[in-house]
């Protein structure tokens, strides 16, 4: 994965992601079609929300 070295590690984010929210809505939910696609709502919300609080690196005027 090509990323800004200012920004933080993908990996860690990821990770984040999959303990604590995959895990935790799409896995321990037992009325979840196993076969489809994550079709979980409330996972699709906490990501969503969780992803609009990653710091991304601001680039100065100009920069590119």
């Amino acid at each position: 994965m090509i990323t800004d070295p200012r920004t933080d590690n993908k990996r860690i984010v990821l990770h984040q992601i999959y303990v604590s929210l995959y895990v935790e809505f799409v896995v321990k939910n037992p009325l979840r079609d196993i076969e489809g696609p994550v079709g979980v709502e409330t996972f699709h919300i906490a990501l969503d929300q969780f992803v609009r609080t990653l710091v991304y690196a601001t680039y100065p005027e100009g920069y590119f």
